[in-house]
């Protein structure tokens, strides 16, 4: 009996999750979650970065940017700014491009035609104020040759005149407003005057000359201040030589240097060498038209000035329907015969001009 092995007692286990609730089950791992986080944040302030840094290789590249969305630009290197070779001289770039061999200055496009006659003195007559007074202007227009007739811009209907005047065979000229002597005489609007800045001068001379086409050349109207004037000649000498224009001096007065410095500028140039009727009577302008003519005899041309006055327009009907023995042309002939009055086919290169108008037919 007692050497019967005894039997072991059983063991039990008891499984005591299976006696716990869902609630403590979730706050025991809960606890297990807290303490297992705080070991870790313990161990990465203990231990090098470096430890917990993800492999290079292991690291994913990033995304590409489409460029449709997000434009990536692309930066130049720096151009390098070489100086040009000492044999290279570099121009400053000119005031107009050039017009080529072809080009015809402005004077010469609108001068009147003649076949000059190599005898008879030649007389060239120019009448200024055109346009203010238009019955007495046309007048002037109605006369048989060829005559030169200066217009007033700050007349309204000059410009339309002046065509008409040009559809007649009468050469055609601007009379520019410059400034007098006298302080309390006006001249008109849109006057050089002495003082001006040189862009001011420009505009005022564009101011005069822009309603008109077909013009071969300007004079001054009073201007016995301005014309003595050299800075100021300067800047309407320039301006004319870029328009391909001549200049007549009218000389209002007798120390004027406005032909002078035009020659200086190898302007197309000349002076006025008798006024017609100063003295408006009839009698008067027959001997100032005896004087031109004997100029014209002594040194082969005369420019005389005149005005559409009755006494003017009576001694000129008169001359120019017995006339034989003078030549009547238009200023710009007078000008062709002296060759030190003719700018140069070389030089600065005048600027475009646009086509004449249209001339419309005469009344």
């Amino acid at each position: 009996m007692w050497n019967r092995p005894r039997p072991r007692p059983k063991l039990t286990v008891h499984n005591t999750s299976r006696h716990l609730s869902e609630g403590e089950r979730a706050r025991g791992s809960g606890k297990f979650l807290a303490i297992a986080v705080v070991i870790m944040i313990l161990a990465s302030k203990a231990l090098p970065s470096s430890w917990f840094a993800e492999p290079e290789d292991f690291r994913p590249a990033p995304k590409p940017v489409p460029s449709a969305t997000v434009p990536i630009e692309k930066e130049e290197p720096p151009t390098e700014i070489k100086p040009a070779p000492e044999s290279i001289k570099i121009e400053p770039a000119p005031e107009r491009e050039s017009m080529g061999p072809a080009y015809v200055p402005a004077w010469r496009r609108y001068a009147v035609p003649v076949m000059l006659d190599p005898v008879k003195p030649k007389l060239a007559i120019v009448i200024d104020d055109m346009g203010v007074n238009q019955p007495k202007s046309r007048e002037i227009m109605s006369l048989q040759g060829a005559l030169t007739l200066s217009f007033l811009p700050y007349a309204k209907l000059s410009p339309v005149m002046a065509q008409e005047a040009r559809a007649l065979g009468h050469e055609i000229m601007v009379h520019v407003p410059m400034e007098p002597l006298d302080p309390l005489t006006n001249p008109g609007p849109h006057a050089l005057r002495v003082g001006m800045t040189a862009p001011e001068l420009e505009v005022a001379i564009e101011s005069n000359l822009k309603g008109f086409s077909g013009y071969a050349g300007i004079n001054n109207h009073m201007g016995s201040k301005f014309t003595r004037d050299r800075a100021s000649l300067n800047v309407l000498m320039s301006s004319l030589r870029r328009k391909g224009v001549y200049l007549l001096d009218s000389k209002t007065i007798g120390d004027s240097q406005a032909y002078a410095i035009a020659q200086e500028f190898s302007l197309p140039a000349t002076e006025r060498d008798v006024f017609l009727d100063d003295d408006p009577s009839y009698e008067a302008v027959l001997r100032q038209l005896a004087e031109a003519k004997q100029i014209a005899r002594h040194k082969g041309y005369a420019v005389m000035i005149g005005h559409p006055k009755d006494g003017t327009i009576r001694a000129l009907r008169e001359f120019l329907a017995g006339n034989s023995e003078y030549q009547v042309v238009p200023l710009s002939a007078i000008i062709a015969m002296n060759p030190a009055d003719v700018a140069p086919a070389s030089g600065p290169a005048p600027e475009h001009l646009p086509p004449p108008a249209p001339v419309p037919e005469p009344y």
